[in-house]
């Protein structure tokens, strides 16, 4: 197996590694607002300094995407760097096998490869990167809002990680084998990164349009949304 950067760049965002560190972010960021109760809140402080709690609120929400955002690409480099020092960095346009739809396959002006009745096309491994790492980052974010948002219910971090993990694995699994008609606007359908960046998805589900470009829509949209409720 080739342990250049960018191909162990690739194979961490392929084996679903990177459930690893999402988890290790929840740790991180200490669920929200779970942990100023107790203690040694800092609320009374805030109150004092007559900061209202949306502003609170808010500035959780610019850390949390500060800390994913550092974290992201200390990650990305340091698997980076080690592959390189380890062998070499890779080759940018290395090919990886693109599953395309058979409406696509169909279409007259597709320009992919058919075998056996079945199209694809490559993709340049550092493309494939790209994209992971960028649905990684969606995902991440994701995830740490919706504990934003468990942390003004729950009082206690565990409660919070314990049911934010729930309702994301609960979410992955049941997508799998139901609601395949509306995954498309699922964000839970591209928590399965690789399978997305692949065109893999669009095959399992029968949908031409579980692409990459339409699933930083529902993570992106989910998002924002989450952080209004909040607010």
């Amino acid at each position: 197996m080739d342990n250049s950067g960018l191909y162990s760049l690739y194979y961490f965002l392929e084996e679903k590694v990177y459930f690893v560190p999402i988890v290790l972010f929840l740790l991180l960021l200490r669920g929200g607002f779970a942990v100023e109760r107790g203690k040694n809140h800092t609320f009374f402080l805030l109150k004092m300094q007559t900061v209202s709690l949306q502003n609170v609120y808010m500035g959780k929400v610019l850390h949390g995407i500060g800390v994913l955002t550092i974290s992201t690409i200390l990650i990305v480099t340091f698997i980076a760097v080690m592959g390189t020092i380890v062998n070499r960095f890779g080759d940018w346009y290395y090919p990886i096998l693109h599953y395309d739809h058979q409406q696509l396959v169909n279409s007259p002006t597709y320009t992919g490869m058919i075998s056996e009745g079945k199209g694809f096309h490559f993709v340049p491994l550092g493309e494939i990167v790209i994209k992971n790492t960028i649905l990684f980052f969606l995902c991440s974010l994701l995830i740490m809002i919706k504990s934003q948002l468990l942390s003004i219910v729950f009082k206690h971090m565990f409660s919070v990680f314990m049911v934010t993990i729930f309702i994301f694995g609960t979410g992955y699994v049941v997508t799998s084998f139901k609601f395949t008609e509306i995954a498309l606007f699922l964000p839970f359908t591209y928590f399965r990164i690789s399978e997305v960046t692949h065109g893999a998805l669009t095959i399992l589900f029968d949908n031409p349009n579980l692409q990459f470009y339409m699933g930083c829509f529902p993570l992106i949209i989910s998002t924002v949304l989450l952080t209004l409720i909040s607010f």
